[in-house]
Formats: C-alpha cells, sequence, structure tokens
C-alpha cells in the first residue's frame, strides 16, 4: 500500500504484465508451427489486436482532448491515466503500418480490392493465364471476386467465399492454357472473368498507395499531438501560471479537427473495407463508440487497480461515478448505432446490404446475439441505479466485461471478412490477445512512472480534489 502521489512499477508487475505476453506469444506460435492458424488468419488476428488496442490509445487521447476544450474540472484528478494509455499508440501505430505494407506487397490477402487484377475489364490472355496460375490453390484471395449480379443473391457471401477457387478450377485447364497462349501472343483483349465493377469503381479511394498513405497520416497526428498533450501536461507540473495549460487546450482544439475526420475514415479504410461491396454511413461512429466504451472502460480498471494499491486517494467513488456514467450512456449510444444498422437493413431487405448481417447471424450466431446482449444490457441494468456507479466491485467487473465483449465486437466486424469458414475463438486468438494485453498495460503502467500521478499545478486540480455529485 502506498499514498505516494509517485507510482513504482513494481517487479512483480512488470513481471505479469511480461508473462501475459510470453503465454500469448506462445499460443500464437504453437498455432502457426501446428499449422492451426493460416496465413490470412494470423493476419487478420493482428489486425483485430492492433486496430482495437491502437483505438483504446486513441481514444484515451480524444477523452484528453475533449474535456480540456470544455473546461471540465472534474477530470483533472484522473488524467494521468488516460496520458499514460497514450503511449502504445506509437507501437500500435506501427503495427497497423506493417498491416498496410504487407496488404501493398501482397504478403496477406486480407483487403481483396489491393487484387489490381479485378479492377480491369479487360485483359489479354496470356495475363488471364498468368493470374490463373499464380491463383490456382489459392482459395482466400479475392473471396468475392464474383459477378456483381451475384450479390442480389441472398446466400451473396456464402456463395462468395469460395467463388475465386472455384472460378480458378474452371477456369484452370489445359485446354484453356493452350488457348490462352495463342491469343496471347497476338495481344488480343479478352473479357476479363474476374472483373469486379463496384472494387474498380471505389479503385481512386481504395488504392495500395493511398492506403499506406491514409494510414501513415492518421498515425502520425495521433500519437504526435497526443506526445504534445502528455508533453504540456508534464511541463505544467513544473512551473506555475496557465501557460502550459492553454497550450493545452490549443493543440487539443487541433486534435478534436484530426480526430473528427480521421476516426471515421480510420474504420472506414481499415475495417469496412474488408468487405469493399459492403457500406454503412453510421460505420464510422459505430467504431468510434465501441472503442470509446472500451477505453472507458480500462480507465476504471486502471484506478480502481491504483486505488486498491492505495494511490491516487483523492480520487473517489465521484469520479468514479461520472466514469460509470459515461460507460453507461455511450453503451446505450453503441447499442443505438447497432441496432439503426441492424434494423433498417432489415427493414429494406435489400440483399446487398443485408449479407454483412447474415453472414455474422449464420456463421458465428451465438456470439452475434452475445454481442448485443452483454455490450448493451449489462451496462444497462447493472448501471442504471445511483450506487451500482459508485461501488468499486461492481463497475470493475462491469468494466472488465465490457474491454473483452467489445473486442468480440471488433472480432465480428473483422474475422467473418477475412477467415473462411467459421473461425471460433480458440487457443490462437485468445493467445493474441494477451499478448497485445500484457504489452498494452507493460506501456501504460511504465508510462505512469513518468510523472506525479496528481497533476501539480493545473488550475482545476483544486476543483477536481472537492469534485461532489
Amino acid at each position: 500500500m502506498s499514498s505516494s502521489s509517485k507510482f513504482e512499477f513494481t517487479s512483480g508487475l512488470k513481471r505479469t504484465f511480461i508473462a501475459m505476453f510470453i503465454i500469448g506469444l506462445a499460443a500464437v506460435l504453437i498455432g502457426i508451427f501446428t499449422g492451426q492458424a493460416a496465413t490470412d488468419k494470423i493476419w487478420a488476428n493482428f489486425l483485430l489486436n492492433s486496430v482495437y488496442f491502437t483505438g483504446l490509445s486513441a481514444l484515451a487521447i480524444f477523452f484528453l482532448a475533449a474535456h480540456q476544450i470544455a473546461f471540465s474540472g472534474w477530470h483533472a484528478l484522473i488524467k494521468r491515466v488516460p496520458e499514460a494509455m497514450t503511449s502504445f499508440a506509437a507501437v500500435g501505430g506501427v503495427f497497423i503500418i506493417i498491416i498496410a505494407l504487407g496488404t501493398a506487397f501482397d504478403y496477406h490477402h486480407l483487403y481483396h480490392w489491393s487484387d489490381n487484377f479485378i479492377k480491369k475489364e479487360y485483359v489479354t490472355a496470356a495475363e488471364l493465364h498468368d493470374y490463373e496460375s499464380h491463383h490456382a490453390h489459392d482459395a482466400g484471395h479475392g473471396n468475392e471476386h464474383g459477378d456483381t449480379e451475384s450479390h442480389h443473391e441472398d446466400d451473396h457471401h456464402s456463395s462468395l467465399n469460395g467463388s475465386t477457387s472455384i472460378m480458378l478450377t474452371d477456369h484452370y485447364d489445359e485446354a484453356d492454357a493452350g488457348s490462352h497462349e495463342e491469343m496471347g501472343a497476338a495481344g488480343d483483349k479478352i473479357e476479363n472473368p474476374y472483373y469486379d465493377k463496384l472494387i474498380a469503381g471505389k479503385s481512386a479511394y481504395l488504392n495500395d498507395g493511398f492506403f499506406i498513405a491514409r494510414t501513415v497520416i492518421y498515425i502520425v497526428l495521433w500519437v504526435f499531438l497526443g506526445w504534445q498533450l502528455r508533453r504540456f501536461s508534464i511541463m505544467e507540473d513544473k512551473s506555475t501560471g496557465d501557460k502550459w495549460f492553454q497550450k493545452t487546450r490549443t493543440w487539443a482544439a487541433l486534435f478534436l479537427v484530426v480526430w473528427a475526420v480521421s476516426s471515421s475514415m480510420m474504420a472506414w479504410d481499415w475495417v469496412m473495407s474488408l468487405d469493399p461491396h459492403w457500406f454503412s454511413t453510421l460505420f464510422g461512429w459505430y467504431n468510434f463508440i465501441s472503442l470509446f466504451v472500451g477505453s472507458l472502460s480500462v480507465m476504471v480498471l486502471i484506478l480502481i487497480f491504483l486505488k486498491g494499491r492505495g494511490y491516487m486517494v483523492q480520487v473517489n467513488e465521484n469520479h468514479l461515478h461520472d466514469l460509470g456514467k459515461y460507460v453507461f450512456g455511450f453503451s446505450v449510444f453503441w447499442t443505438y448505432l447497432w441496432y439503426s444498422q441492424f434494423m433498417l437493413y432489415w427493414y429494406g431487405n435489400i440483399p446487398e446490404e443485408t449479407a454483412w448481417f447474415l453472414e455474422r447471424k449464420r456463421e458465428y450466431g451465438s456470439l452475434f446475439g452475445a454481442n448485443l446482449i452483454i455490450n448493451f444490457f449489462v451496462p444497462f441494468l447493472v448501471l442504471m441505479r445511483r450506487d451500482a456507479k459508485r461501488n468499486f466491485t461492481v463497475l470493475g467487473l462491469v468494466a472488465a466485461i465490457l474491454v473483452v465483449s467489445h473486442w468480440i465486437d471488433f472480432y465480428l466486424m473483422i474475422i467473418p471478412s477475412t477467415v473462411h469458414p467459421a473461425a471460433p475463438i480458440g487457443y490462437f486468438e485468445i493467445g493474441m490477445l494477451l499478448a497485445f494485453a500484457g504489452l498494452f498495460l507493460y506501456m501504460t503502467f511504465n508510462a505512469l512512472t513518468k510523472a506525479s500521478l496528481i497533476p501539480v499545478n493545473n488550475p482545476f486540480t483544486k476543483e477536481s480534489i472537492e469534485h461532489h455529485i
């Protein structure tokens, strides 16, 4: 137990987080070396955890910026926790950039819009022959490369999951190989059987170069602005006056402008474009709120942990109550966004729109239902009462559940679009999650040691100490 304002990252705690990382990494490696995880499954889970944990970190920056702009006094005592959470953004951002580069260099086939061949309406026979030869045994590449008319069938996703392997088997035989070579010699253009009109129409936005550029821009801006907010906050402890506080407000405003644009675009790029034939105008908001609830829940758990160790004694049930209200309110908003997408597509009953939900309901039925039930009913029914939000045990339990359940939310967004057929959550997926969680927590708790847990010269520290609701 400690009442110090300086956090001590004990060797025992370090060993715990390192053990999480090592055990998780071991499970991942076992899955790879035993053949239990195919290439795209590895990359898909790497994408899932990179997006989720980087999002938790980025939303911590958003939390700081929004409260700084709003002249929020109550959050001053707890802001060192979200500041520490921002430390993972750089590492997670590098992981996402690696995934983006992997798309361009064909290390994985998660984003099949990156296949330039399917954007060509006419090709030479030689080009077609080369393409079929290269992809004859690649059933996972371009799982939606079928005729766009097939999207008007109720089962279009199910049929398209194996469309490439079927089409390649149909097209690629010795007779075709010979005819391709004869036609190719003359340089004749033939209709490309793999041409995808929808993907070709989006090629100005969905192309490798622009995709990588956007990803780098998002990450660089988030990391730089988050680093500035953290730096100004620490400098504030070393000087009197409001100089650094005002600088923080200026840079917080800049971050919010950047976030207003990039939060939706990153959801379109990293997650929604996995299914380039489907889109939702609410998808950016949906991702944003899912990550925000997860980020708030992590803040709650870290604060409760620190309180249990005797740190941050000035933080009390009033501060946790406010965080609990956020978790409650944004969980309801998440449900509104989920229902708004699902209900409108269900009511419209347009196959190319409902297919995204049908695939998840059919192949991931139990998770699909649990996602809605846990992420809505648990916080709604439990945190509706005032005393529940002020009870550290109850609030901590709900927060722990939501951290995992919103990871499942992203699992359902990413895995069905990249791994076919249905991929249940096994030791490989849990191992990847554990490794990322261990790394995230190690970096966060290590960042907590870099500054006083209580901001010394913040103009709202006194107000936050006296906070009562």
